[in-house]
């Protein structure tokens, strides 16, 4: 009966360490899968210094047509003043997200045709809320600029 209960000891520890491990895990899963931490152009500083938003555009061919280097697609990321991520839109076309004005309200960001975001600020829990972006973004999860137009 020992043994049984030692057993089942061990068994809830290994699922208590994998519990605190998964978040940790998936951040850096998120990080390399998502492609987010690529030096992104600011294409806007929000009116108050709380946000900024930057283009990171995806790995493309090596080689395009004239004309066409800037038609890669890319996120828009939604970064708070520390750098940590608050929203994520994906876009089909950097060149266009980059050449639009962005409408920045109290309590969201807009650019028209590509992007709608709320302007939060995950306070003590911003490293999860942005490895959770970096997740979704890995697996596809997040908006497209098409839902926009």
């Amino acid at each position: 009966m020992a043994g049984t209960r030692r057993k089942a000891d061990g068994v809830r520890l290994r699922l208590v360490i994998l519990a605190l491990l998964a978040p940790i895990l998936a951040g850096v899963w998120g990080s390399v899968a998502g492609g987010l931490d690529c030096v992104s152009r600011i294409v806007e500083r929000a009116p108050d210094g709380r946000h900024t938003m930057g283009v990171c555009a995806r790995p493309g061919p090596l080689m395009a047509m004239p004309g066409q280097g800037g038609d890669r697609a890319g996120s828009l990321v939604l970064r708070t003043a520390g750098g940590w991520i608050v929203g994520v839109t994906s876009v089909e076309m950097v060149r266009e997200a980059e050449s639009m004005d962005a409408v920045w309200t109290a309590d969201r960001v807009r650019l028209p045709l590509h992007a709608d975001m709320a302007r939060g600020d995950a306070g003590a829990f911003a490293p999860l809320v942005d490895a959770l972006w970096r997740v979704r973004t890995g697996l596809g999860l997040i908006p497209a600029d098409t839902d926009h137009r």
